[in-house]
C-alpha cells in the first residue's frame, strides 16, 4: 500500500487478500486474545484497520475481498472442523457485508485441491463431497423477518425491519445446487 501510495497510483477498488494468520483467528476477532503474529498484518480479523489504511492511503476507494478461505481438517491437520468454516464462511459474509466500502468477498477454492500441499478451503472436497460450508456459501445472509416492527438492527440502520442472519444460523438451503461442479 505504502508503495502504491508513494507511486501515486490511481484506484477504482483496492483489491486485499485477508486470509487468517491462524486457526484461531475468526473474521469477528481473535479467538485466543491477540494474535502475536498479525502485527502490520490486515486480516478479516482486523477489517476496520484496513478500511482505515485503504482511506488513508488512497481516499474513499471501493474494496474488493477477492480471496478468503479457512481450511478444513480432514484434510490439513492445520485446519479447523467443516463445522467451525461453515460458521467462519457465514461470519465473514454478514461481516463484508456491513461493512463500508467492502463490494466483494470472494471464496477460495471451490472445490479442495487433491494434493494435501494445496489448498484445503473448498466448499467442496477433492472428491466432491459437499462440505456443510456449501450452505454457508450459498446464502450467507437471510432477511430473518419482513414485519416493520422488527428490527435487530437498531434504529435507522439500513435495512431497517429486517434481521440479516448467517444463513446457518437460520437454517437455509440452498435450492437446487446440492451436487459438486463439473471436474473440467
Amino acid at each position: 500500500m505504502r508503495g502504491m501510495r508513494a507511486a501515486h497510483a490511481r484506484l477504482d477498488a483496492y483489491s486485499h487478500h485477508p486470509y487468517p494468520v491462524t486457526r484461531g483467528e475468526r473474521p469477528s476477532g481473535f479467538a485466543r486474545g491477540v494474535c502475536k503474529y498479525c502485527k502490520g498484518l490486515l486480516t478479516l480479523a482486523n477489517l476496520p484497520v484496513l478500511l482505515k489504511e485503504v482511506r488513508r492511503d488512497f481516499g474513499p476507494k471501493r474494496i474488493w475481498l477477492t480471496e478468503y478461505g479457512y481450511q478444513t481438517n480432514p484434510p490439513d491437520r492445520f485446519g479447523v472442523s467443516r463445522s467451525v468454516q461453515a460458521k467462519y464462511v457465514a461470519q465473514a459474509a454478514l461481516r463484508a457485508k456491513s461493512a463500508r466500502f467492502v463490494d466483494v468477498l470472494i471464496h477460495f477454492v471451490v472445490r479442495d485441491e487433491p494434493q494435501l500441499s494445496g489448498w484445503q478451503s473448498g466448499l467442496f472436497s477433492a472428491a466432491g463431497v459437499v462440505k456443510p460450508s456449501f450452505n454457508s456459501f450459498m446464502l450467507p445472509i437471510v432477511q430473518s423477518a419482513r414485519r416493520p416492527a422488527h428490527d435487530d438492527l437498531g434504529p435507522g440502520a439500513p435495512g431497517q425491519g429486517t434481521a440479516l442472519v448467517p444463513a446457518a444460523a437460520a437454517g437455509a438451503r440452498p435450492l437446487g445446487l446440492d451436487r459438486p461442479p463439473d471436474p473440467d
